[in-house]
């Protein structure tokens, strides 16, 4: 169908210079223009007509199931810095080169690079002009063997290309813009039209966070969310392999590849896109994506498609490689974990086990489906799938995978009949390596019917909260005053923290954040920050400044650093908050504590003097905010060890200088460890307890925060302190 009315325009970026802002050096996007109006107020327009028309006929004539999930229409160019664009020389000698691409009426644009080859040092970003989402740093280790690249989408009518260049000369990259997609159904749901994004699904899918996370969480970190040629949405499965060693192979719906020519390459994989907490009016993050992937197997008879990852999922991602089972006469129930129109992650439960059937229906080309080949779920007790479902993993309820939705009837309104290719039926039906699963689940041919999921964190990595699902997140106003605890308010706060200190050990790879207001008048930004400390925060020891929060309340930010954080101990994390004018209003949601448990949140004032939420004002009971910890390698701290009501071992002077004077509850000899924040032992010494007393000398010891570990009769006791010289 052609698309010749709408609008779309190329701004070059040398005709804007009236409304650019101060530019930064850092490794932040310039951001030259404060907003889409000054951007569309000037410049040289290059037009394509196009009707809306056919994109409304597009938007309304939507498949159900066994087509993927169409969302955009793509406009073929071919943008390079030798045609469009303007390129500015900064103070430290690099060039950068801007487009801003406009098409009206879209809900998000997003782009492939037909070339795209960076050299060492080059970094690229994509970025809406509020700086509300920003996609990148793209660097060389995002250069593809097919020399392109796709990319996620970007909210809103307007996307600025960035491309900061270390070297211009013969080994310089080269970046040409191929493809820009014109998202007609609004799969960020930022104006409201009910398809293809948060919250667009049907009422009656539940969210797979509000699921035990041993027995669906797993399987729901193999599921991904994936936008092909960057107009299709589909689901689909991270399956590990007989060597466990981590390919990270992909089966989704062969229909989920197009019509045409299946291009592998233009294929985005977004991970852990799901509510955060069984909180349904929160929308999870969507920025952990890999981009690209090559074909590995592909039956449009048998509806499915094998890919390979261009790369695998950092440790951040969390990613799981689900176990599979090749049974022909499954006998337990089954449950599929899936994407309906693009929505947060969802399961459908049947209580029934799935049986074979054959699927009375017709491939993407015409084909009829192999004989046979699927299962069919006759009923879903809960949830059901929709468009964008397709390519879901159908799992066991023992989490065993056995196949992928290829289509079917349920609805809402009536969850019956969805049929699943089955994995033992694509397992070797066609012998060659191009259209069988087995030449790459089972690269050795070995004698298996059945394979164990695998983590390549094995559960290192993980998602540490302090909120509990059965909580109602809140923004709490001062009483005696205005404002809000959280934030900006009348007391002049100027840093909020939370502490967590159920950790020894670990690092950190960001901070999820849950605004639950968020109003800009000024520029936008939060400082992130980290310290450590004893009882209060105290030492800053990470950082993430900038970072933009335009977007508006109810949407989850993961804040990443730059690099993992060594973190040891008790950690406050938390942000600063600007009291300058214009006052921005930012703050999170807290929550209220049971009684008895420690209070966490804790407050900064503009007299420097930080003070637990509890203890500002008498009405106040003890409180945490909803920030959580992305952490690796993480060690907890055996909290029988240390009871915050009666400590079995106390240090001091705290802080102290030359020595500590230990205090437990129990006489003897015993072992002294002294560990620095990165979890790297500097110190240790044999100690002596008498009457419940020993003492540790500090000798050589820098001022900062560490760790004492006491081995005494078999047990251990730990305790932070603070040096001061």
């Amino acid at each position: 169908m052609t698309n010749r009315g709408l609008l779309f325009f190329i701004f070059f970026l040398g005709c804007l210079h009236s409304s650019s802002a101060q530019i930064s050096h850092g490794g932040q996007p310039l951001m030259l223009y404060q907003n889409a109006s000054d951007l569309k107020s000037s410049g040289q327009v290059m037009n394509m007509p196009a009707p809306v028309a056919d994109l409304k006929s597009l938007a309304l004539e939507q498949p159900r199931k066994g087509r993927p999930l169409h969302f955009a229409y793509p406009h073929f160019v071919e943008l390079t810095p030798e045609n469009s664009g303007h390129s500015t020389v900064l103070d430290d000698g690099r060039l950068v080169w801007q487009l801003v691409i406009s098409s009206p009426g879209a809900y998000s644009l997003n782009l492939i690079f037909d070339k795209f080859t960076l050299v060492e040092g080059d970094s690229l970003f994509i970025y809406d002009p509020s700086g509300e989402t920003v996609l990148g740093a793209f660097t060389a280790e995002n250069n593809k063997p097919w020399g392109g690249l796709a990319t996620a989408p970007v909210p809103g009518d307007m996307a600025v290309v960035e491309w900061r260049r270390q070297n211009t000369g013969k080994e310089s990259g080269q970046i040409m813009i191929g493809a820009v997609n014109h998202d007609f159904l609004n799969v960020f749901n930022h104006l409201g039209l009910k398809i293809g994004g948060f919250g667009d699904s049907g009422d009656c899918h539940p969210e797979l966070s509000c699921y035990d996370e041993e027995v669906f969480q797993a399987s729901g970190r193999a599921e991904c969310k994936i936008i092909v040629s960057g107009t299709e949405l589909c689901s689909g499965t991270l399956l590990n392999n007989t060597r466990n060693d981590g390919t990270p192979y992909f089966l989704t719906a062969g229909h989920c590849m197009g019509s045409g020519t299946p291009s592998p390459e233009s294929v985005v994989f977004i991970f852990n896109y799901e509510v955060p907490q069984c909180q349904n009016y929160i929308e999870g993050v969507s920025s952990q994506t890999i981009s690209g992937s090559t074909l590995r197997a592909f039956a449009d008879s048998l509806d499915f498609c094998l890919l390979e990852m261009s790369g695998r999922p950092p440790a951040s991602y969390r990613a799981y490689y689900a176990g599979w089972d090749l049974t022909t006469t499954p006998e337990t129930s089954g449950y599929c974990i899936h994407h309906p129109q693009g929505d947060v992650k969802k399961i459908a439960i049947s209580t029934t086990s799935p049986l074979p059937a054959t699927f009375s229906s017709y491939s993407l080309y015409g084909n009829p489906f192999v004989k046979n080949s699927h299962w069919n779920i006759a009923e879903w007790e809960v949830g059901t799938t929709e468009g964008g479902s397709s390519g879901g993993g159908l799992f066991l309820s023992n989490n065993q995978y056995i196949g992928l939705l290829s289509g079917g009837a349920a609805t809402c309104k009536n969850p019956f009949n969805d049929y699943f290719v089955r994995l033992n039926k694509i397992w070797n039906h066609v012998s060659s390596d191009d259209a069988s699963v087995q030449s790459w689940l089972n690269p050795d041919g070995a004698q298996v019917e059945s394979l164990s999921g695998f983590d390549p964190n094995e559960g290192a990595v993980f998602r540490l909260s302090h909120y509990p699902k059965d909580e109602s997140p809140q923004v709490v106003y001062l009483n005696n005053g205005t404002g809000f605890w959280s934030g900006n308010n009348s007391m002049q706060t100027t840093a909020v923290a939370e502490k967590y200190s159920e950790l020894y050990s670990g690092i950190l790879y960001g901070i999820y954040l849950m605004p639950g207001i968020n109003l800009v008048n000024g520029d936008g930004k939060v400082n992130i920050n980290v310290w450590s400390g004893v009882d209060l925060p105290q030492q800053l020891i990470g950082q993430k400044s900038g970072v933009s929060f335009v977007s508006k309340k109810n949407k989850e930010v993961l804040v990443m650093f730059d690099s993992p954080l060594s973190i040891a101990g008790p950690v406050f994390v938390g942000y600063e908050v600007d009291n300058t004018s214009p006052v921005d209003s930012f703050g999170v949601y807290q929550m209220a504590l049971p009684e008895g448990q420690e209070n966490t949140f804790f407050l900064r004032q503009n007299d420097e003097v930080w003070k637990p939420y509890s203890e500002m004002e008498s009405t106040l009971v003890s409180s945490a905010l909803w920030m959580d910890l992305l952490v690796g390698e993480a060690v907890l701290l055996d909290t029988s060890l240390i009871d915050p009501l009666d400590y079995q071992l106390r240090l001091a002077p705290n802080p102290a200088s030359e020595y500590l004077d230990v205090y437990c509850d129990q006489d003897g000899g015993g072992w002294a460890t002294i560990i620095d924040l990165n979890g790297k032992v500097v110190g240790s010494a044999v100690l002596s307890v008498t009457n419940y007393k020993g003492r540790v000398d500090l000798p050589n010891l820098t001022p900062g925060v560490y760790l004492l570990r006491l081995t005494i009769n078999g047990h251990e006791m730990v305790q932070k302190f603070v040096v001061m010289r």
